[in-house]
């Protein structure tokens, strides 16, 4: 395809047995399709979201940095206490799956990301910084398609636990992260780093 911004105008070459009057397309224009944003003075709280689904997120023109860091989340999350997020489906996002940090600061005092499925992400899957915080049951699959930097699970923060979640088909590290207390146990972890190398199925540091 084939983007001429003077004309406003996208040219598609098909792929074999397409059929052009078929096509459903999507030009997303939006980084996020969800934002959940308080401040560390007023933390947005007692929040749920369960069972949604959110696809087609854009990313700007800029490098994609240390773990596809430079991208924001379909569904953003920062400066909260006792968000639950369950049985989400985010799929097709140019960008990360869901991004819970700010920065590298723990911004969310007990965020619940629980049983959901994040695929088919430009860049990295599920990231958390969180404090007191819990990250299990999800599923993340066929991440780093545009940014292969971008890894499965970055995790982080203070007495967090990411257990018993399953990642499959990571072009850099399944998990990547650090932190103090945290728990990492009981996750499945399949065909990791396809594209790059200097890493692990899970890449842990000291902070």
């Amino acid at each position: 395809w084939y983007l001429d911004t003077r004309a406003g105008k996208v040219y598609y070459w098909p792929l074999p047995g397409e059929d052009l009057g078929k096509l459903s397309v999507v030009i997303p224009s939006k980084m996020n399709v969800l934002r959940i944003s308080g401040t560390q003075q007023a933390p947005a709280k007692h929040i749920a979201i369960e069972g949604l689904s959110f696809r087609a997120t854009t990313v700007p023109l800029v490098k994609e940095g240390w773990i596809a860091m430079s991208y924001d989340g379909a569904v953003r999350v920062e400066q909260t206490e006792d968000v639950t997020l369950k049985g989400l489906k985010i799929s097709n996002v140019a960008g990360n799956g869901i991004r819970a940090t700010s920065g590298w600061n723990t911004g969310n005092t007990r965020l619940r990301i629980l049983g959901c499925e994040v695929t088919q992400t430009g860049g990295g899957g599920i990231y958390v910084d969180g404090r007191q915080s819990e990250v299990a049951f999800n599923r993340v699959a066929d991440v780093g398609r545009m940014f292969p930097s971008g890894v499965g699970i970055n995790f982080g923060g203070v007495e967090t636990a990411f257990r018993s979640n399953t990642l499959a088909n990571t072009t850099y590290s399944a998990m990547c992260g650090g932190g103090q207390k945290l728990l990492v146990e009981g996750n499945t972890i399949t065909n990791y780093m396809t594209v790059l190398g200097d890493g692990a199925a899970i890449y842990m540091g000291a902070s």
